[in-house]
């Protein structure tokens, strides 16, 4: 898992567990909502993360193209 900026630069990254996911979000504070990219594995870090409290999405894969693009 990765944190982007505007410009589609990798700024952070963290392991894809939801408990590790949740911490890591919560001490970086004040974020926009974070859009998880649909798969198998996101479907339970959605779960946990809004169960968390944390404003999340899922996005389509092909909004978010190849993993040169950055999804924006």
């Amino acid at each position: 898992m990765c944190v982007v900026d505007a410009s589609g630069k990798i700024v952070r990254e963290a392991k894809s567990e939801p408990e590790a996911l949740i911490a890591w979000f919560a001490s970086l504070g004040g974020l926009a909502p974070i859009g998880l990219e649909a798969g198998p594995l996101s479907q339970r870090l959605y779960a946990a993360m809004r169960e968390a409290g944390l404003s999340v999405g899922l996005l389509e894969t092909r909004m978010c193209g190849t993993p040169s693009r950055r999804c924006r």
